[in-house]
């Protein structure tokens, strides 16, 4: 797609709408339609999924075992987060004074949230390695409230819980965490950093015809411009005097982009959700098999 040339001097306001050509925009009206049309199903069968697993189902037979169910109850609130998320976009997407960029930060947390539930929802993960992926979470969980408000009580208490949780599970625990009675493995693993588990989510869900990079291109381009990185949103190499002896820029952060990475997200969302019904029971978004 061939960018839009801003004039040096274009108000701040206006580089905030972000301009599209007719393709582009065609491209964001169907990736909204897509939107739409998964917001109108999905809900409900994460809302079923959580709280009335089917009779029989791995779901159902965790219920008496917290320890169990942590791991399902992790994936669960991170799927259910990712639907709050896509509602905003939803909603973003048909506000009348439509500002796209901020966008692709709700887009970036909602994938790194789906990644992770699609790892503790593996299908080929018996309970006890369930268990143990359970307690990664509830170990990062106790790591992330100790670098907000130290409460070395709480900690070792809930490290001792934790122990315990292994002991009767027969999980093995290794290692230590520097400064910490945490462990670093449980079960012999370690708890995979973001950027794994959406590689991870992506791999064979990019769409017929891109490039094999092209998934992991947009994740990267999302974090970069979460994270305010410049070449996301302007292309300096593009930069250039006209023969009037005014400076452009080249926008490279297009609609396009942002329509791509939305459907990207809704698909690996989707796949998610096919494992967490296949572990309640439930049937799950159309086109999903629970892999």
């Amino acid at each position: 797609m061939s960018p839009w040339l801003l004039p040096e001097k274009t108000p701040y306001h206006l580089l905030m709408l972000l301009p599209m050509t007719p393709q582009e925009l065609e491209l964001l009206q169907a990736a909204a339609n897509r939107l739409t049309e998964y917001l109108n199903f999905t809900p409900s069968i994460v809302d079923a999924c959580i709280n009335d697993p089917a009779p029989g189902s791995q779901f159902r037979q965790e219920f008496s075992d917290e320890s169990a169910m942590t791991a399902g109850s992790v994936a669960a609130m991170h799927l259910n987060v990712g639907v709050q998320h896509l509602a905003f976009v939803h909603a973003a997407l048909n506000s009348d004074r439509l500002v796209l960029l901020p966008i692709v930060n709700v887009l970036r947390a909602t994938i790194e949230a789906t990644s992770r539930a699609y790892w503790l929802l593996d299908p080929s993960l018996d309970t006890k390695q369930r268990i143990a992926r359970g307690l990664l979470e509830r170990i990062a969980a106790l790591e992330s409230q100790q670098g907000v408000a130290q409460d070395p009580k709480h900690l070792s208490a809930r490290a001792s819980d934790i122990r315990a949780t292994a002991v009767q599970h027969g999980i093995r625990l290794q290692g230590r965490r520097t400064g910490s009675e945490l462990p670093k493995k449980v079960g012999g693993e370690a708890r995979p950093d973001t950027a794994a588990l959406v590689a991870a989510a992506l791999s064979g869900r990019r769409k017929r015809g891109d490039s094999p990079s092209t998934a992991g291109w947009l994740y990267a381009w999302m974090s970069a411009y979460s994270h305010s990185a410049i070449w996301t949103a302007v292309d300096m190499r593009s930069v250039r005097k006209t023969s009037a002896g005014t400076h452009q820029i080249a926008v490279t952060a297009d609609a396009g982009h942002i329509a791509a990475a939305l459907t990207l997200v809704i698909e690996v969302h989707k796949a998610a959700v096919g494992r967490l019904a296949v572990s309640a029971g439930r049937p799950g978004p159309p086109g999903t098999r629970g892999k």
